[in-house]
């Protein structure tokens, strides 16, 4: 891992707008030097900030137009502290070295840094939060677990997400597992609603399924995902609003629409960046039901992603 200056190997470099010889301006001044790109490792705990092939692309487009506005992080292992997806962007473009700082963090204790560098930077969705919590506290999915409010507090400031938040969250997750969702219960719902509806779980291999419902002239499909993650999601889908034709939710998914077109987007690369199917986006901007609300927060905070670089 180099300490010293090396010969600048990075293509473009005047659009950087580092020299070898820059410092930063700040309280603890470090010198920002010139990392060979091949040096550089990914930490361990970065997939929990994975980044979509276009959101690359789109970061290698901004640096190639206004050059790399600040440098990377890494400790003396040359793992990546903050900015794996400045990395990848400019290795997309060629580059070889890239400007960056090196601090004394040791690995085991970087994890808090890491999500830091991500929060501080970028609106953090909830399915990005639950990936932090999966890392930071998994006792959240622990149901004879007691969360204290004083547990709460040490968390927040750890992850750079506001106290307020993690107990929203907190609260999310706890009443998302709390209920064990069998098909009966799933069939039972739907029948409430249409009395012949027909509700089927398919096997899809790999331990997925796919749970199926049939009514009258449309199928409504939750999956594939792990069973209890396509029941729980059918029941959902079963208790909305929607079944009792509420209009609300028809413009809420008309407006998910309106954000997914102003991105430049299909059906299935906005389900991508989401993390979620592409039947379920679709039956979403339908306004099929009430959960249309907090996929609009999520595709509200990806359209904030995308600004960031532009």
């Amino acid at each position: 891992m180099p300490v010293e200056t090396l010969p600048d190997k990075r293509k473009n470099q005047k659009n950087t707008g580092y020299g070898r010889q820059n410092t930063l301006k700040s309280h603890h001044a470090e010198k920002v030097i010139d990392l060979d790109i091949s040096d550089l490792k990914e930490h361990p705990d970065n997939y929990i900030f994975k980044a979509s092939s276009q959101f690359i692309k789109n970061l290698a487009a901004s640096i190639a137009r206004d050059g790399l506005e600040e440098p990377i992080l890494v400790n003396r292992e040359g793992y990546i502290i903050s900015g794996h997806k400045r990395v990848k962007a400019c290795k997309l473009l060629g580059w070889t070295a890239i400007p960056g700082k090196i601090r004394d963090i040791p690995l085991k204790g970087s994890i808090g840094k890491l999500i830091r560098s991500n929060t501080g930077r970028q609106s953090v969705t909830r399915r990005i939060r639950n990936r932090i919590y999966e890392r930071i506290a998994p006792e959240f999915w622990d149901l004879e677990a007691r969360i204290t409010r004083k547990r709460v507090r040490e968390i927040a400031p750890e992850i750079g997400i506001s106290e307020n938040t993690v107990l929203k969250d907190l609260s999310y997750i706890r009443g998302e597992t709390s209920e064990k969702v069998t098909q009966e219960m799933v069939a039972q719902e739907w029948r409430s609603k249409y009395r012949k509806a027909k509700v089927n779980l398919i096997d899809a291999g790999d331990g997925l399924y796919i749970c199926q419902v049939s009514l009258h002239s449309q199928q409504i499909n939750s999956g594939p995902d792990k069973m209890q993650a396509v029941l729980s999601d059918s029941l959902k889908k079963a208790r909305s609003r929607y079944w009792e034709r509420d209009s609300r939710y028809s413009a809420t998914g008309l407006e998910i629409r309106t954000i997914r077109k102003q991105l430049g987007l299909t059906q299935s690369g906005l389900a991508h960046a989401l993390g979620i199917s592409q039947s379920y986006l679709a039956e979403v901007e339908a306004g099929m039901y009430e959960a249309a609300n907090s996929i609009l927060q999520q595709v509200q905070d990806y359209r904030e992603e995308v600004r960031e670089l532009r």
